[in-house]
């Protein structure tokens, strides 16, 4: 994906490789429980710890910058209400995570699988006729819905200045920079990202 020429459509360029890199790994944590590297559990456990941070952090950069700037002239508050319900199986992951790195013998696979098909109703599920909206697709389409409602269109539509997108991408970049553990997000970024993002949040 070439990074756009078109200032207005910097934010959901980001924003569109970030959730991709979610899904992605989202995948590689579940496919290894069906055969956990016991061997070397202690990296599993980082990766999936990297993996929930990553999207804290990701939401945190949201809620402290993007929709302070575009609450000026759209309204996004159904994607921090989406937040809230997204946090609530990231702490149950966190939670795990910590507890086994702490005893490793004490790793509950099963109950990280079972957290882990909870989560993927928040981040994939499009079936907008579930009878439990609230639990399922209300959280989870928060990541396709929010690429599209960050469009190039929408923002030049509800009227944004230029040079003011471009100072907010600015400082979203920035605030991914200098936030989070570098020993730990940074391996998993560049596992998980494609070089031209990767340059452009460590250099």
């Amino acid at each position: 994906m070439i990074v756009p020429q078109d200032t207005y459509a910097l934010l959901q360029y980001n924003m569109i490789h970030a959730h991709d890199t979610f899904k992605l790994e989202y995948d590689t944590i579940v496919s290894h429980l069906d055969s956990l590297p016991k061997d070397d559990l202690r990296n599993f456990l980082g990766y999936c710890e990297a993996w929930a941070l990553s999207i804290e952090l990701h939401h945190t950069s949201e809620e402290d910058i993007v929709f302070p700037f575009l609450n000026q002239k759209m309204n996004f508050s159904e994607e921090k209400a989406q937040h809230e319900l997204i946090h609530a199986n990231l702490d149950r992951i966190l939670s795990l995570i910590v507890a086994a790195k702490a005893d490793p013998t004490k790793f509950d696979s099963c109950a990280l699988r079972d957290i882990m098909n909870d989560f993927k109703e928040t981040l994939v599920s499009h079936d907008h006729l579930h009878p439990f909206p609230a639990i399922t697709v209300y959280q989870y389409t928060h990541l396709d819905e929010e690429v599209k409602h960050i469009s190039a269109s929408n923002l030049k539509t509800a009227q944004f200045e230029e040079r003011d997108v471009k100072a907010m991408v600015e400082r979203l970049e920035t605030y991914a920079k200098s936030h989070g553990d570098p020993f730990l997000l940074v391996p998993f970024m560049r596992r998980s990202v494609c070089h031209s993002v990767i340059h452009s949040f460590t250099c």
